[in-house]
């Protein structure tokens, strides 16, 4: 399995309100539009080709706060590892923010699964997975 040398996921971004406490989602004729987003980047390291970084990011388009997630598992020959990290976060509308770093070796028989979840108000508001696609029959991780 090849590193990626950058990968970003995006989400879709759809304009909020501008109140000073805007809701996790506004509300169109047919559709719920978050206001708040999160996304995963994956950059290889320089100096060690099985290492990845993998960073957490947030970005609102109207003022938001709550707490965050972000779960890497690993799976491989020698079992599952998890590393979870958790945290706060507060932006301003047009703001966007890194929320949590880590890194990890993945060797070319491991597989790996990246979720990052925001949560506003006790509420889980957006969530994204990272992972392979799996075979039929094969288990997620």
């Amino acid at each position: 399995m090849a590193l990626l040398a950058r990968l970003i996921m995006l989400a879709a971004i759809a304009l909020g309100t501008g109140a000073a406490r805007a809701p996790a989602f506004v509300r169109d004729s047919v559709h719920q539009v978050p206001t708040t987003i999160g996304w995963v980047e994956i950059a290889s390291a320089a100096q060690h080709a099985d290492q990845l970084t993998i960073i957490g990011h947030v970005y609102a388009t109207a003022p938001s706060a709550g707490r965050y997630t972000l779960v890497v598992a690993r799976v491989g020959r020698g079992g599952t590892t998890n590393t979870q990290q958790a945290g706060t976060f507060s932006v301003q509308a047009g703001e966007n923010k890194k929320l949590s770093t880590t890194s990890i070796n993945l060797g070319k028989a491991e597989a790996l699964k990246i979720e990052l979840k925001l949560f506003s108000e006790g509420k889980e508001i957006f969530s994204v997975v990272m992972q392979p696609m799996l075979a039929k029959g094969q288990q997620d991780i």
